[in-house]
């Protein structure tokens, strides 16, 4: 999972994510971005 989060595709992970909360999939999408945030820090 970590290996195949690179940062790029991070970036667009997250980009994809925003969009999905401007949609109004607020919570499902700020999990995951959190969850993302987590894995760059465990990194």
């Amino acid at each position: 999972m970590r290996r195949f989060l690179s940062s790029e595709n991070m970036v667009l992970y997250c980009f994809r994510n925003l969009s999905g909360i401007c949609n109004g999939k607020f919570i499902g999408s700020s999990e995951i971005i959190y969850n993302t945030f987590l894995l760059m820090i465990a990194r």
